[in-house]
């Protein structure tokens, strides 16, 4: 059926060459792109190719600077602790803890669920994973290119409306929104594969900005952005040891790598101390040490090139 329909195409083109119309316009309506094409994968879709802004204005996430992606294939949903447990039974991995818990705890869905995103698993793991299913991490630019969904300078995936409405009690995603009183939501996390509201942006991806966190392949650098190329840039090397202002944790920089997105436990609102939290924002940029320990909100999302 594919090679009928490519060769149908291919005839049209004849036939509009031959009657000597050669306006681009018009062999740009006939001739679809050959993404449009594709057969695409079980549970994915298809990122066409494109240029966006990557970044914001904000300290950590600057400077903004134009980026040209690739078509890719992205996961319509984080992967879930299923999927990551048939992986282990299948090549004698040890089981990471959230995947413990849930054998452990199989009817305590409060604890942890099998059909909840993995997490707590390391950079390694993560990789060993994508390779094992014929995927791989994201790059961090694919990764917010994708989590815009199409949207152009917008602060949140699905534009300017604030993720949390405190009149109406519309949340717009999965995390922990605040209240001066010093209450939350106390954001639990939901099966990789549910839908929660409006979360589901212009791509058709799922939990983007809630549920669980999103590791990239990119090693974290704070100057990233100034190394960047144009096309598909990604970090591929390590950068130098860090640390956060007012932090006096040495960060190795040849462990610490990008986490993007955010996740039930992300912080949106103004606490009891009057600051304001957005850990929303789609451009907002993180980073992991590649300790199982510290990742227990941080999960995977993978991606496959288009051959």
């Amino acid at each position: 059926m594919f090679a009928f329909k490519r060769l149908c195409l291919v005839l049209l083109f004849c036939l509009v060459c031959i009657q000597g119309c050669f306006d681009n316009e018009l062999v740009n309506n006939i001739l679809p792109d050959i993404e449009d094409t594709q057969e695409i994968p079980d549970d994915m879709v298809l990122i066409p190719a494109g240029e966006f802004t990557m970044g914001d204005n904000l300290i950590k996430n600057a400077p903004e600077h134009e980026v040209y992606i690739n078509a890719f294939y992205m996961d319509k949903y984080e992967v879930s602790v299923k999927e990551y447990k048939g992986f282990c039974d299948d090549t004698g991995r040890e089981y990471p803890t959230a995947v413990k818990r849930s054998l452990f705890h199989p009817n305590h869905k409060s604890f942890y669920d099998s059909s909840w995103p993995i997490i707590g698993i390391s950079y390694d793991d993560a990789k060993a994973y994508a390779e094992y299913v014929g995927k791989r991490l994201p790059t961090e630019a694919e990764w917010e290119y994708a989590a815009r969904g199409g949207l152009e300078r917008m602060p949140y995936e699905w534009g300017t409306e604030p993720p949390y409405n405190y009149n109406t009690g519309k949340q717009m995603s999965n995390f922990n929104w605040m209240s001066r009183t010093g209450n939350t939501s106390q954001g639990r996390m939901v099966p990789a594969k549910s839908d929660w509201g409006d979360n589901i942006n212009g791509y058709g991806l799922q939990h983007m900005s809630g549920n669980a966190s999103e590791m990239c392949i990119d090693y974290y650098r704070h100057d990233a952005y100034n190394l960047h190329q144009y096309e598909n840039p990604t970090i591929s090397e390590p950068g130098p040891d860090f640390k956060l202002p007012h932090w006096h944790v040495i960060y190795n920089g040849e462990k610490t790598t990008v986490v993007r997105g955010a996740s039930a436990n992300t912080k949106y609102g103004t606490d009891h101390n009057n600051n304001f939290h957005d850990g929303i924002l789609v451009a907002r940029r993180g980073f992991f040490d590649s300790d199982p320990w510290t990742a227990w909100d941080i999960g995977i999302r993978l991606v496959k090139d288009i051959e």
